[in-house]
């Protein structure tokens, strides 16, 4: 079944695709995006420096408007049918989607979370952008889709609208991420998973890494659910210490087959960031003994770590 009635532009057939990434904030979603890129895949046109697809940000990613709408499907999937027209380039023309995209400008201009890149004239540009310009995508694209860390919300809506859709799901060392600057996901989701806010700067990391748990056990049991046709979980710590592994993962997830100097070449887009293991200079004895078993559970190694903590 086909989700856009009467395409006109597409460059790929009904049915195919798309291919989705997404993770905790700061998961190594970009260099994912970078070898599908590579790889010939279409991501859109409106990308961050990051590479994140602005028009998911735009359309999805809104707690306010998730609040009163995370069980009313109708509404969410709309937004992935404004999403999907827009990245086949096809007009939008339905009146409701017209006021979808209104409200979602008007929502991002008032909010005070969003980065400061992304309020004033931003809002506007997009919903312009979606309604009128509508670039068309590469004729000589191998498939379609999008990387935007906050899609792992929608998971389960996305596989259940788009039958072909692959969905890859990255994450790092929780414990690393605990500490990382990028904190936009705790603070705008949290709720959704019942962490209680931090009450302070020192109680961030306890925030974080109880999000990161939390949302990451999600999107697992719903990827358990899905099958691992559809879902793969990518580790982007291992990713980076074996790359050529990694990608002959990903290649299999996608059912590509490239020649060897082709993999070799997707081989040198991962490298470990200088973040890497940066929990090893602080003090993680102040999380919950449950919180960093789970980080654990996802194949992270934390017990010889954690000793070295306790011993301080």
């Amino acid at each position: 079944m086909c989700n856009v009635m009467k395409l006109t532009s597409s460059p790929w057939p009904c049915g195919a695709g798309p291919i989705v990434v997404g993770g905790v904030g700061g998961s190594g979603t970009r260099v994912i995006a970078q070898i599908l890129t590579d790889l010939g895949y279409y991501l859109g046109q409106e990308l961050n420096g990051p590479l994140d697809n602005l028009w998911f940000t735009f359309l999805l990613k809104r707690p306010r408007w998730y609040r009163q709408v995370a069980q009313d499907k109708a509404r969410v999937v709309q937004g992935l049918r404004i999403l999907e027209l827009a990245m086949r380039g096809e007009p939008i023309r339905a009146s409701s989607d017209k006021a979808f995209v209104a409200r979602a400008a008007i929502e991002h201009a008032l909010s005070l979370s969003n980065p400061p890149a992304q309020n004033g004239f931003w809002p506007l540009a997009q919903a312009w952008k979606l309604l009128v310009t509508r670039p068309k995508p590469p004729p000589e694209s191998r498939a379609w889709g999008w990387k935007e860390p906050n899609s792992h919300l929608y998971v389960q809506q996305i596989a259940e609208y788009f039958p072909g859709a692959k969905y890859i799901h990255a994450v790092r060392h929780g414990l690393d991420m605990a500490f990382s600057g990028n904190q936009q996901q705790a603070e705008n989701w949290g709720w959704l998973f019942g962490v209680k806010p931090a009450d302070s700067r020192d109680e961030l990391p306890r925030a974080s890494l109880e999000f990161w748990v939390k949302a990451n056990q999600r999107a697992v049991e719903i990827g358990r659910r899905l099958g691992e046709k559809r879902f793969m979980l990518l580790n982007f710590d291992q990713l980076c210490a074996a790359p050529a592994a990694g990608v002959r993962q990903m290649l299999d997830f996608l059912e590509i087959n490239v020649g060897p100097a082709k993999v070799d070449e997707l081989a040198r887009i991962p490298r470990v960031p200088d973040s890497a293991r940066r929990h090893r200079q602080q003090d993680f004895s102040q999380f919950p003994p449950a919180l960093v078993q789970a980080v654990g559970s996802f194949g992270f190694e934390v017990e010889a770590e954690e000793t070295v903590s306790l011993q301080r």
